[in-house]
């Protein structure tokens, strides 16, 4: 199995591993109460230099990626993605009122799979295997 790709680039966007010059994008993201709540709250800049180790940590552990995603025109970050493994009794996913990160993962070819709870609350199921995910990006 390959490893995943530490930068890609679609029409619109550049995805690329994060770094520490991208602190100040993680704490001001994570101030946005619009953010925090599908989260689990803020971090202050501390919570925000763990996290980006934590980040670096899944690269280095040839875990799943993490990726800060950017504008192709302006070069500014707008977001980021991680796919990880979760366990949410055994189903991986979000919640499913979070339209901003189902639209994010129906972009990236991610289809519904079905609904779940986590944590005693509903949760949406999205999957993307490898193999359809090779076959669109090479």
């Amino acid at each position: 199995m390959s490893r995943a790709p530490e930068r890609f680039e679609t029409e619109r966007l550049i995805a690329r591993r994060p770094s520490a010059a991208d602190e100040e994008f993680f704490v001001t993201a994570w101030s946005d109460p619009r953010v925090a709540g599908w989260l689990g709250g803020s971090r202050d800049r501390d919570g925000v230099r763990a996290l980006l180790k934590h980040f670096d940590d899944l690269w280095n552990h040839d875990a799943d990626g993490t990726w800060i995603l950017e504008d192709r025109t302006t070069k500014q970050p707008v977001g980021w993605i991680l796919l990880h493994p979760m366990d949410f009794g055994g189903h991986t996913g979000t919640m499913t009122t979070n339209v901003a990160s189902r639209g994010v993962m129906e972009k990236l070819g991610m289809q519904y799979d079905r609904n779940v709870e986590h944590a005693g609350l509903p949760h949406v199921l999205y999957r993307l295997d490898r193999q359809t995910w090779e076959k669109t990006h090479g």
